[in-house]
């Protein structure tokens, strides 16, 4: 029997989804090895110290054998998974996760919008400053997904990115491999999945996405995906309960967003169109200009025809003046 078109499509956005919360590196922690950490200790948000040095620091997303992990003074980075001190595990919270100013990408049946988090970033109700200056108020039950985004100088297997190459072309997906040749193989957002040249990119727009909970239940119910997928008629009914419940202000962010680009291109039609207007005078005034140059120089010689025609004139006036004199003595 054929798979509903809607289930298939339900089913790549969570395998999508899977993979970017590190589906390699939750199965890599369950090997038999004695000591393996487990899928509990390594959660979004658990906090613990490091090894060297006893600092603080709280897990964000284990990618193979490393973790990212926020540090106390907000820096992000990507250590190896021994570096935490796994049985010294410190109190929920003791390290924030999330805070004030950081960049995200939240994600909605509306659409998209990327932003600032304004205060109380774990709370029930984000606040957004969109990059125009507006500030906007997002309730965290009608999201989908919630991204954490930073800088980074290098792509890393497993983690959603946004780069782009010198020619200006925009790539956004996920990193399946990093090869030593500078090389990656990456799956972009439309399904494809394209061999990257790390040269032919522009490194300093390169943008990493750690995906964050949405909710308490979000890392448990993805961790469930691995052992029993939900039932299909789950799948349509959460699929559709989303499409009923837009949040209304990020519809309204969207339009506005819509309107703000539709109000940019038909200024810039416009200033496209006045630069075009002038050139066209300026040809027509340098046409103008080349031909009064060319009238003047022709006056100019005309004139100087004549001044040389009165001065010969003269010459003759004065040359027959002194013979008639003559004769007349």
């Amino acid at each position: 029997m054929g798979v509903p078109l809607g289930t298939k499509k339900l089913k790549g956005n969570l395998q999508g989804w899977l993979l970017t919360l590190g589906f390699m590196t939750i199965l890599s922690l369950y090997e038999g090895e004695e000591g393996t950490l487990t899928l509990a200790q390594l959660v979004y948000g658990a906090c613990f110290p490091l090894v060297q040095g006893g600092e603080p620091v709280v897990c964000l997303l284990p990618v193979r054998e490393h973790v990212f992990v926020r540090r106390d003074d907000g820096g992000i980075e990507r250590v190896l998974r021994k570096a935490l001190d796994l049985e010294s595990p410190l109190e929920r919270g003791s390290v924030p996760a999330l805070r004030e100013g950081d960049e995200v990408l939240l994600e909605s049946a509306a659409g998209k919008l990327r932003g600032k988090l304004g205060a109380n970033p774990d709370g029930e109700q984000l606040t957004l400053r969109l990059n125009h200056g507006q500030e906007l108020k997002v309730e965290r039950s009608k999201l989908q997904a919630i991204s954490l985004l930073f800088g980074s100088e290098e792509l890393v297997g497993g983690v959603r990115f946004m780069v782009k190459s010198k020619s200006g072309n925009a790539y956004e997906g996920t990193v399946g491999q990093v090869l030593p040749d500078r090389r990656a193989l990456v799956k972009l957002l439309n399904g494809r999945t394209v061999d990257l040249r790390l040269d032919r990119l522009q490194l300093d727009t390169l943008v990493l996405s750690l995906p964050v909970p949405v909710d308490d239940t979000a890392l448990v119910a993805a961790t469930e995906l691995l052992a029993a997928p939900l039932p299909e008629e789950v799948e349509v009914a959460q699929e559709q309960a989303l499409a009923r419940e837009p949040s209304k202000q990020v519809e309204d962010a969207l339009a506005r967003e819509r309107r703000s680009a539709r109000l940019l291109r038909q200024q810039l039609q416009e200033v496209l169109a006045e630069r075009e207007r002038l050139e066209t005078d300026m040809k027509e005034r340098e046409r103008a200009l080349e031909s009064e140059v060319w009238r003047g120089m022709a006056t100019n010689r005309d004139l100087s025809d004549a001044k040389k025609r009165l001065r010969e004139l003269e010459d003759e006036i004065q040359r027959r003046s002194s013979e008639q004199q003559e004769q007349e003595g």
